[in-house]
């Protein structure tokens, strides 16, 4: 009975629990041979604290976008509580918004009062309850996913909040610009763009080809040329030129080649996380299941 609970919490959360024991709800994870409990039956033996328990011990989302690692990676943008009901706020970040409204997990999202513009809650939210890694592809993708686009002399850039530097401190993400207060970031869309293979579709593809990406078309042959081959292929990573495109862009004395090599350690590539070399093979992999 706790596990059908567990269930109904992460799908229908943002309701007390007397409100989210409905009958719809629990036939429709109840798959046992036992008779099915009344709702008020549920309401009286289901205490908070057990319920906390079962979503931790038991409960994950098999969805290949929406599990616990993407959803707790997301919640670094905002500020995360985990109480007796979890929740997250947030100002301003209207991509985490729309993230948030996507979402297939149970809350009650709320906007502050009219003096707070841009301020929201998402409230009693179970699923913030399930165990999650800090060290997957799909953590990193929640975390990127809810970069903002912004431009600067030209230049245009993905910015967080302060929270993700530590982040892409450990993961040696080059950051481009750090505000003097420090209370946001700036980084290449490429970073986005190349873990959008884990977001959801109309985010992912926010990213792709935006003008003047700060170091895109430096980033992307660098990391083909290390993680792949030298035959360069359009697109087949995101910003990723021609063959011929990329031989003209880097030609020197010792060859454009050699100067991508040197290129990655003068950059800040030398040392990237072993999950970025992943996404650019699931990138390969994606082209050669397509062909």
């Amino acid at each position: 009975m706790h596990l059908v609970a567990a269930k109904i919490a992460v799908k229908y959360g943002g309701k007390s629990l007397k409100n989210l024991y409905t009958e719809n709800n629990v036939r429709e994870f109840w798959k046992y041979d036992d008779p099915i409990p009344s709702p008020s039956w549920m309401g009286r033996l289901i205490l908070a604290k057990n319920l906390r328990w079962f979503i931790n011990n038991y409960i994950q989302s098999d969805d290949e976008i929406w599990n616990a690692d993407f959803l707790h990676g997301m919640a670094i943008n905002g500020n995360l509580t985990m109480g007796m009901c979890a929740s997250m706020s947030w100002i301003g970040n209207t991509v985490l918004t729309k993230l948030v409204q996507s979402a297939p997990f149970g809350g009650r999202l709320t906007s502050c009062k009219p003096h707070e513009r841009g301020r929201y809650n998402w409230n009693n939210v179970p699923a913030f309850y399930m165990k999650y890694s800090e060290d997957s592809s799909s953590f990193m993708a929640g975390a990127l996913a809810a970069g903002q686009l912004f431009t600067r002399r030209k230049k245009n850039y993905a910015r967080y909040c302060s929270n993700l530097i530590p982040y892409f401190e450990k993961w040696n993400l080059p950051i481009e610009y750090t505000s003097p207060t420090k209370l946001f970031v700036d980084i290449s869309p490429f970073w986005p763009a190349l873990f959008s293979i884990k977001m959801p579709k109309e985010i992912g593809e926010s990213w792709f080809n935006i003008s003047g990406a700060m170091n895109a078309d430096n980033y992307a042959p660098i990391l083909w040329k290390l993680y792949a081959d030298n035959r360069f292929p359009k697109d087949a990573i995101p910003y990723l030129k021609s063959r011929r495109a990329i031989y003209y862009k880097f030609k020197s004395e010792e060859g454009a080649m050699k100067r991508l090599e040197k290129l990655r350690i003068e950059i800040g590539l030398a040392e990237l996380d072993f999950k970025v070399r992943d996404m650019v093979r699931e990138w390969i992999k994606n082209k050669s299941d397509k062909e």
